[in-house]
């Protein structure tokens, strides 16, 4: 069986038990799902990191799940269990005209959103708010459109940050309609987190170098837009595993080792 049946079977299952309203927001799941989603069942990590500098104190418990997560399976969790990039996935699936969208500064653009968040962290101790959760596509998408529906007395408060919350969105939207996973590959600071772990996480992707020709259909289908045979582990990868349904020469190998990588 191809890998991408089971991957959208896996998708489906975290977007639906992470949108269960069990009462689990104690637990900071490695996706981005938003803790004021009328459904979510766990927090989001960036949300939790924010909320702790906001009451002046430091997040141990939450660095330490992402440590886990991290070593685990590195960005295992973007490919096969965030809702927001389960989301990017299916606007692509729309019929209209796709783009690229390469260029050589994609990675740096990300760690600049990490960067940006890092002081959004630190903003959040002098506001004593969550400031990324103000512009964040996923809360617009799963909390703040929901909840705005539902609560007429909300409608009558709307300020032009929600609209530009939404205008956020709704870029990244448009841009996951004729594009492979935009937030993902250019503004998302937890991807952005977890992947750095991916040359030392358990998860572990290896190319044959004799049998690899080069052929470039694993790039053609990498949402990130990686040459999976020079940087199998590369801190981009969200661990989708398209590439080895690509490889028609069975050349690109997963394994799980919980040993620092070369």
């Amino acid at each position: 069986m191809k890998l991408g049946r089971i991957r959208t079977g896996v998708q489906t299952f975290w977007l639906l038990f992470l949108n269960s309203t069990l009462p689990l927001k104690f637990f900071d799941f490695p996706v981005l799902n938003c803790y004021s989603c009328p459904l979510a069942a766990t927090s989001c990590p960036l949300g939790a990191l924010q909320h702790f500098f906001a009451l002046r104190r430091l997040p141990f418990y939450v660095a330490g799940e992402l440590g886990v997560a991290g070593v685990l399976g590195g960005g295992l969790s973007c490919g096969w269990a965030c809702p927001f990039g389960f989301f990017q996935d299916a606007l692509y699936k729309l019929p209209t005209k796709k783009f690229k969208l390469d260029f050589k500064s994609a990675e740096a653009l990300r760690f600049m959103f990490l960067a940006l968040m890092i002081l959004l962290l630190f903003g959040a101790v002098l506001a004593r708010t969550p400031l990324f959760c103000k512009l964040c596509p996923a809360g617009a998408l799963e909390a703040a459109i929901p909840i705005v529906a539902t609560e007429a007395s909300l409608r009558r408060r709307i300020g032009m940050l929600f609209y530009l919350k939404l205008a956020v969105l709704l870029t990244f939207v448009v841009l996951a309609v004729v594009s492979k996973r935009p937030f993902c590959r250019f503004a998302c600071p937890l991807g952005a987190i977890l992947s750095a772990f991916n040359p030392l996480s358990g998860v572990r992707l290896e190319v044959d170098e004799l049998g690899c020709v080069r052929c470039e259909r694993c790039e053609a289908v990498c949402p990130m837009r990686i040459k999976i045979y020079e940087t199998p582990n590369s801190t981009r990868c969200i661990r989708c595993l398209k590439c080895l349904d690509a490889c028609e020469g069975g050349h690109i190998h997963v394994r799980f080792e919980l040993t620092q990588g070369t």
